[in-house]
Order: structure tokens, then sequence, then C-alpha cells
């Protein structure tokens, strides 16, 4: 990456230590609609979104893994819940009070990546 001050050279190494070359890719403009959509949800370009994927920094599931990851998330909520409604977490004991507040701020971000998988 160049440093403060200097201009950006061609052929050099940006950010992988690796100079990047042109890919063509055929594709359905649907396909290149949902690439977009995708890569600007994550604030990447189009060619970030691609190199992070082909990098294993962006994680690609299958159905059948979204399916399996949706379920245990379904359950890890549920099963909280239950726990939250099953006991008087708030009866001035601090320390079960502090557990109850995790735990809902743990489901929060549960359903919030639920709501992501859907």
């Amino acid at each position: 990456m160049p440093k403060k001050g200097q201009k950006k050279l061609r052929g050099q190494p940006e950010i992988y230590n690796e100079v990047k070359g042109q890919v063509s890719l055929s594709m359905t403009q649907t396909g290149v609609r949902g690439l977009d959509e995708l890569a600007a949800t994550m604030g990447l370009s189009r060619s970030e979104f691609v190199e992070q994927v082909g990098r294993r920094l962006i994680a690609v599931l299958s159905l059948e893994d979204r399916e399996s990851v949706k379920q245990a998330l379904q359950q890890l909520i549920a099963t909280s819940l239950d726990e939250l409604a099953g006991q008087n977490l708030f009866d001035g004991r601090k320390a079960e009070g502090n557990r109850a507040i995790m735990l809902q701020q743990q489901v929060k971000q549960w359903e919030k990546l639920l709501k992501k998988l859907e």
C-alpha cells in the first residue's frame, strides 16, 4: 500500500502483497445485480467482494448449511427466552440480573443474524 503522500503506482501491490490482474466473468444481469447488492451491503466494490470471497475472508454457505445455522439460532433464541421467562432474574440478585441482561443482548444479536439469513 502506498505510504501517505505517495501516489499509487500501476502494477504495485496495494493491499494483499500481490498485483491484481483483470479477470472476465460471464454472468446474467440478475447475478450481477445480486453481486452488487451483496458487495454494497458490506461497503465493498464488486471486485473487492469477489476477492474476499476467493480469499475465504467472506464465508459462503450452501443452502443446507444456511438452514442448519437458522435452525440452531432459532433453538438458541427459544432456549434463552425460556430461561429468561422461567426465572425471576431481577429479584435483587445482581449476578443473576447481569446474566439476564447479557442473555437478552445475546438474543437480540441472534435475532438480527437470523433476519439476515432469511
